[in-house]
């Protein structure tokens, strides 16, 4: 049951699983909901039999269509544990990224 889309030059690696969810390099597909239409699909699967998940995120670039994209997903994260999923959400960066840590903040921000 699980669900990989291998990184390209444009898009980050994803992995879906049933306890954890990670996305990993840069995010700026040409096609946005080429990309994350089955992303979703697939998490919201996932994420209705669950009771505990993981989240990992170690992006080092997104542009702005993907950070509505992320939000989409912080969305999905945040419902599961309104519905007593305990959901833990890892925001890594690089050291140097302030950028990317910032981005980290305003999601704590508002999902929290």
């Amino acid at each position: 049951m699980s669900f990989l889309i291998e990184a390209t030059a444009r898009t980050p690696k994803v992995e879906i699983d049933k306890t954890a969810f990670s996305m990993i390099g840069e995010c700026f597909p040409e096609n946005i909901s080429e990309f994350s239409e089955p992303v979703v699909k697939k998490l919201k699967e996932i994420l209705s039999e669950t009771e505990s998940y993981e989240v990992i995120f170690e992006l080092t670039y997104f542009n702005s269509t993907a950070a509505m994209f992320l939000f989409e997903l912080m969305t999905l994260f945040e419902t599961s544990a309104q519905k007593g999923a305990s959901v833990d959400v890892i925001w890594r960066y690089a050291d140097d990224d302030d950028t990317i840590e910032e981005a980290g903040e305003d999601f704590r921000d508002v999902f929290v």
